[in-house]
């Protein structure tokens, strides 16, 4: 039975995709820049391409959020300097808290039932005002984030001190979370079980051992063995 419950925040909790696209949006416009889509195709292609190689340890976090704009920019042949955008732009993604559907409902079953956690490679600042903001803080008993951690998921370095923190076996540890390479991938090097969040009904690669797959939060009632029209 599981004990602690990991969550991933960003597409796993959070609508990072809502947040991500006002956050944007106000951005461009605060800077009387168009946004048009392919500019918007070419962000999220340097910004996937980057958090990549951070998370195969090539990058630093810092490097990520301080070099996509300036990439960006120099594409367009924009003089802007990226690096102040950048703070514009975590600015206004710290006010996006917009959830997933269920999310607090989920949250608020769970809470009494389950020790939960967060383990996140968001920005420090963008994700404790986030929770804060949706009311989620006081859900969760410990929160870790990597650039607290000094380490990033899924480095098992990262881990260390969830473990620690978890004080349980690790067949009563149980990660939720998105991504591939930094949840699941960090849970199978950890030995606990997981939870793939996989609304787009993606393919996983066969080398990555997935213990559950939902496509919807709501899936994860009966994972845990509580109903969600009873517990309270």
């Amino acid at each position: 039975m599981y004990q602690v419950l990991l969550f991933d925040a960003n597409d796993t909790i959070f609508d990072f995709h809502a947040c991500e696209q006002h956050a944007l949006k106000e951005t461009f416009a605060n800077h009387a820049i168009d946004f048009h889509k392919e500019m918007e195709a070419c962000y999220h292609e340097i910004n996937h391409d980057l958090w990549s190689r951070y998370e195969t340890g090539e990058l630093s976090r810092e490097e990520v959020v301080f070099t996509r704009f300036s990439c960006l920019f120099d594409r367009f042949h924009i003089d802007l300097d990226g690096v102040l955008f950048e703070k514009d732009y975590q600015s206004a993604l710290a006010e996006g808290h917009q959830l997933l559907e269920g999310a607090y409902d989920l949250l608020t079953a769970l809470h009494g039932h389950f020790r939960l956690f967060i383990v996140s490679n968001g920005v420090v600042t963008t994700q404790y005002q986030r929770l804060h903001d949706a009311g989620l803080t006081s859900f969760f008993e410990k929160i870790f984030l990597s650039e607290e951690v000094g380490f990033r998921k899924p480095q098992p370095e990262f881990f260390q001190p969830v473990l620690q923190a978890a004080n349980c076996e690790r067949k009563e540890l149980l990660l939720i979370g998105d991504s591939l390479t930094s949840d699941i991938k960090g849970a199978n090097q950890m030995g606990i079980d997981c939870v793939w969040m996989n609304p787009q009904k993606k393919k996983a690669p066969a080398s990555l051992r997935i213990t559950f797959e939902i496509q919807a939060l709501d899936q994860l009632y009966e994972i845990l063995g509580l109903n969600d029209s009873s517990v309270q």
